[in-house]
């Protein structure tokens, strides 16, 4: 029995002593089951050195909202300066409006070549709403109407999603007819009508200021009636004949004929524009004092400065200032103007000037007719801002059918006069003209000197 138990002893000795072999082999092999808490120390000391994750996206989602507050507060200002820039281009260049803003009518652009231009006030020098301008034949829609600086009917029009003023003389109720080349024939073949003594190359412009106006075969009241026009009809002068001005051809709604112009001194036609800025300046040879009279065939004195009653009386000085001896004022010259301009100016000879040359080709001419470097430039001062940015202009320096159509009674009577008046008709495109021989003119004593214009359309 003994001996049984010693051996039970022996084997379970054995066993423990192989048990502890294997578990301190184990423990060599695999020695980080060992380092645990050392380990998890490490990590703990390197995480009080280094942000978490956490901590590092909080600041930098703090970061990017500061620098996204700062761009939009930069956008923001300069947003700001923009739409102050823009809303002082606005004040400068915005269309102005009528004071009836409603629909009128619906009509067409009737202009004789050249586009109609769209502006954005009632004035012939304000900038254009758009470049090309409206093609003639255009229909376009009317919401109200004004008088315009040069004096003359201008309309508030829409047209393609824009607004502007367009001269009223442009449009009218009816599409415009085909543009004739030669000498026009009637729209009603079986009528037979006077034909003019003269027709025009370039029409007058003019408007129907009374209803019921008859057109007529002839230029009297015992030719036939073909139809009456309405007040406000827009016409053409085409022709007129010699000695009867009271009557003028012209077209209406296809037919040509006859309209009364006036009748005992009461308009029933009036023309548009007008003669523009005649100004005169006077230089006697001692201090003398000078009666002027003007006297208009074809048009109505408009403005005049200092005022005309039933003529100007100055004290003229050689140097050529002037006293107006009815309120003691002085001037350089006298001013006077006209509308209702009713006058066939003559452009069988002249000149055809791209609007960029236009300076100096009004240098060269004004010097070359005499006027003096002061008297051109207050020509040119006046004149070029509504001829340089025409893309031509065609020019004619009128004589006789200027001095006739506006006479100039002197007392007492200069021994030198020189009378400028320039007629000019802006173009598209250019245009062949005989040019014009001009003459040039010499001061001698006591010098009158005038210059003047006017626009045809």
């Amino acid at each position: 029995m003994k001996k049984e138990l010693a051996v039970l002893w022996v084997g379970l000795t054995l066993l423990l002593v192989v048990g502890a072999f294997l578990i301190g082999y184990k423990l060599m092999k695999d020695p980080a089951n060992g380092s645990n808490q050392n380990g998890t120390s490490q990590v703990t000391s390197e995480s009080t050195t280094e942000p978490s994750a956490a901590v590092t996206e909080t600041a930098i989602q703090n970061d990017t909202t500061a620098l996204t507050e700062e761009q939009e507060t930069e956008n923001q200002e300069a947003a700001d300066t923009e739409t102050a820039a823009v809303t002082n281009a606005a004040s400068e260049d915005t269309v102005t409006y009528p004071e009836d803003y409603s629909f009128v009518m619906s009509g067409y652009v009737n202009t004789k070549q050249s586009n109609l231009m769209m502006r954005i006030r009632p004035d012939a020098d304000a900038p254009c709403v758009f470049d090309a301008g409206i093609e003639r034949g255009t229909p376009v829609e009317v919401y109200g109407s004004g008088m315009g600086s040069d004096g003359t009917m201008w309309y508030f029009v829409k047209y393609n999603g824009y607004e502007g003023w367009c001269k009223a003389v442009y449009i009218t109720k009816d599409p415009p007819q085909a543009e004739q080349t030669d000498t026009p024939e009637p729209a009603q073949t079986e009528t037979d009508y006077v034909q003019p003594d003269h027709y025009l190359e370039y029409p007058n412009h003019c408007e129907t200021i009374v209803g019921e106006l008859n057109l007529r075969s002839g230029p009297g009241e015992g030719y036939h009636s073909y139809l009456t026009m309405p007040k406000g009809a827009q016409l053409e002068e085409l022709g007129y004949n010699d000695n009867n001005s009271d009557w003028i051809f012209t077209c209406y709604n296809g037919q040509y004929g006859w309209a009364k112009t006036m009748n005992n001194g009461k308009l029933y036609i009036e023309f548009s524009g007008g003669m523009a800025k005649p100004v005169i300046y006077i230089y006697p040879e001692t201090e003398t004092v000078v009666d002027v009279k003007l006297s208009l065939h074809t048009s109505d004195l408009s403005t005049t400065y200092p005022r005309y009653e039933d003529g100007w009386k100055v004290i003229a000085k050689p140097n050529g200032s002037l006293t107006n001896l009815a309120d003691g004022t002085q001037h350089s010259y006298l001013f006077w103007d006209s509308c209702n301009d009713r006058t066939h100016y003559d452009f069988s000879e002249g000149f055809c000037v791209s609007g960029a040359d236009t300076e100096a080709f009004l240098k060269e001419k004004l010097t070359f007719m005499g006027l003096t470097e002061s008297e051109m430039n207050d020509f040119i001062v006046y004149w070029l801002p509504k001829m340089e940015h025409n893309k031509y202009n065609l020019i004619s320096f009128q004589k006789d059918a200027y001095t006739e159509a506006a006479e100039l009674t002197v007392s007492p009577k200069p021994d030198s006069i020189l009378r400028v008046f320039m007629a000019y008709i802006p173009q598209e495109n250019e245009v062949e003209i005989t040019p014009q021989k001009l003459e040039t003119f010499e001061r001698n004593g006591y010098t009158l000197v005038e210059w003047g214009g006017t626009e045809r359309n």
